[in-house]
Order: C-alpha cells, then sequence, then structure tokens
C-alpha cells in the first residue's frame, strides 16, 4: 500500500512538473511579466481548465479581439454600474497621479473615487507635454465631462504649484466644485517643516548637537503626526478621522514637550496653518464661512451644544465610542 502511495505522488509529480514546463515556456516566449501569474482571473482561467478536461482548445487571435473583448468590456461596464449610480446619488472624487515609470516616461492617471470605491478611467503618456496649469486643467475638465459635472464635489491633487494653476481655473468655468489638496500630501509638508525647525536647530546650537541626536524628544514629537501620515495614506476614507487623529497628535506632542510651549508653539503653527488652508479651499473667500467651521461649527459638535446635546445624539456617541470628537463629524 505504501509502495502504491509513493508510485502515485511521483507521477503525480511529474505530470505538474510537465504543465509548469509548458506554462514556463510560454511565459518566457511571450513576454509575460511574472507578476501575471499572481492575477486572479489567471487562478480562474486555470481552475475552469481543469473542470473542462482534456480536449480544450484556445481561441483564436480573432475572437479574442473581438467578441470576447467586446464581451468582457460590457461585463467590466456592468461591475461598474454600481459605482456611476453612487456619482449621481452622492456625489464623486475626480483624483489625478502623475509619476514617472522606469523608463523615465512621465504618466498621468485618472480616477473616480465615492462610497463604493475606485474607478480607473484612463492613463495618458505626457513626456513631450509641459505640464503647465492649462494643460492639466484641460485634462481634468474632460474627465468632469465624462463623469458630468453635476457629479463631481471636487479635485484632488497634491500642492505642486502648476495644480494650484489649474484649480484657478477650474475655480472661474466651475465655480462648484472644490479643487482639494491631497491629505497625505499636506500632512507630508507640515513634516518637512518641522524637519526645517530641526535643521535651525541644529546650526543655532551645535554645542548641544550631541544632546539632542541622542535624545529621544524628536522621536516623540514626529511620531504622533507619521501616524497621522500612515492613517490617510491608505485606501479606505479617512476624512473623518483626520481632525481628531490631528487633535491626538497635538496633545501628544505637548506632552513630549514637557507642557513647555515655547518648544510646541512652533509646530502647532506649521500644523495649524494646513488645517486652515484645507478649510480656506472648501470656502475661498467666504471668511465667514471659515471663521464658523474652525471657531464655532467643531466646538458646537465638541461642547453639545443644541441638537448634539440632545439625548438621541448622546446615547448615539456612547454607543459608537465617539467621545464626541469633533472629526467624526464628517463621517455624517
Amino acid at each position: 500500500m505504501m509502495g502504491q502511495q509513493t508510485i502515485s505522488a511521483t507521477f503525480l509529480k511529474a505530470r505538474i512538473e510537465k504543465v509548469d514546463s509548458f506554462l514556463a515556456q510560454w511565459v518566457y516566449e511571450a513576454g509575460i511579466p511574472f507578476y501575471a501569474i499572481d492575477n486572479n482571473s489567471f487562478a480562474q482561467f486555470c481552475e475552469a481548465v481543469g473542470q473542462f478536461g482534456v480536449g480544450y482548445q484556445p481561441p483564436s487571435q480573432y475572437k479574442l479581439r473581438e467578441p470576447l473583448l467586446k464581451a468582457e468590456v460590457e461585463r467590466t461596464k456592468k461591475c461598474l454600474k454600481k459605482q456611476e449610480q453612487e456619482w449621481a446619488s452622492t456625489g464623486c472624487s475626480i483624483m489625478t497621479d502623475a509619476w514617472s515609470d522606469r523608463k523615465r516616461r512621465s504618466i498621468m492617471n485618472l480616477c473616480v473615487n465615492c462610497k463604493e470605491g475606485t474607478t480607473f478611467l484612463y492613463s495618458k503618456e505626457t513626456s513631450d507635454e509641459s505640464h503647465t496649469g492649462e494643460y492639466i486643467f484641460n485634462y481634468v475638465d474632460k474627465c468632469i465631462e465624462e463623469v458630468g459635472p453635476k457629479n463631481v464635489v471636487q479635485v484632488v491633487t497634491d500642492n505642486a504649484s502648476n495644480n494650484m494653476a489649474a484649480a484657478e481655473l477650474l475655480k472661474v468655468k466651475r465655480p462648484n466644485i472644490f479643487w482639494s489638496s491631497c491629505a497625505t500630501h499636506t500632512i507630508n509638508l507640515m513634516l518637512e517643516g518641522i524637519a526645517f525647525l530641526t535643521l535651525q536647530s541644529l546650526a543655532e546650537k551645535k554645542e548641544a548637537l550631541k544632546v539632542m541626536v541622542t535624545s529621544d524628544e524628536w522621536g516623540k514629537m514626529f511620531a504622533p503626526l507619521v501616524k497621522v501620515l500612515r492613517l490617510v495614506d491608505g485606501d479606505r476614507p479617512s476624512m473623518g478621522f483626520v481632525y481628531g487623529e490631528l487633535q491626538k497628535a497635538k496633545q501628544e506632542i505637548i506632552e513630549a514637550c514637557m507642557f513647555k510651549e515655547a518648544q510646541y508653539k512652533p509646530i502647532f503653527d506649521i500644523i495649524d496653518e494646513a488645517v486652515i488652508e484645507c478649510v480656506e479651499r472648501f470656502y475661498p473667500e467666504d471668511v465667514d464661512a471659515q471663521d464658523y467651521v474652525i471657531n464655532k461649527e467643531l466646538l458646537m459638535y465638541k461642547n453639545k451644544v443644541g441638537m448634539f446635546g440632545k439625548i438621541v445624539a448622546v446615547k448615539g456617541c456612547e454607543a459608537n465610542n465617539d467621545n464626541y470628537d469633533p472629526g467624526k463629524v464628517w463621517l455624517f
């Protein structure tokens, strides 16, 4: 019995190696990227071929190029139908992503994000183009037309000067659509600003350099903001948590500075400037609205004023372990 099992195992191993060998030959000859093997659709294909059994014939080039491609396009459109319905129901955000590949080609992607997830629209090689504000605006505006101007709430980019120039052009043509800065990029700028304070300290206090380098005080001050950066630098929606997490980070920084205002105030100035800039972008040229959000609206929630103080609201916060965190206002 043991001998039969050994023979069966050896035979099975030889069959697997033969199949793997043919697969490897095709991958090498056709120039298929190795990571394509990890694609879920490839695993489904292998399973389907195994269930089909002997005699499967692959489709012709024409079938792949015409009817199968059209069928896959229709299937993809059906999959995206739910997202498109969400665009019309609650709105969506247009997100741009400019980067360079290993061959130093400049690529610009456009995606649409909503509550149901992120949809890739298209990608464009822009190596031969000058990335001016006007060029970016025209590219994004075309996307807005495709998605539907009534469905778009905001455009999200980083804080590069050409993007800010594009934002000004959008404000003229579509004043009801916000141009927002990426939260990750904003947090990065905060960290860069704080790092500059570190360099100033190095230059001004050369004698205390050894003490500063061996101290963990700067690590304690940076760590809270790094936590916020990790929060926003992910796929899940994080806007509802940013304000509350920044408040926690500021409290941790205060404690790291031993409650000495002279030490933590320069850091807070950088953080507050970035937060105020975000509010200004949501309410451009509306000082009253900016003042209301920063100085009144969030405090009303935190201090349980008006409807926020009703029994139902209090019980709801207790049930969700909300603790009246102003940042969680965004979740509602």
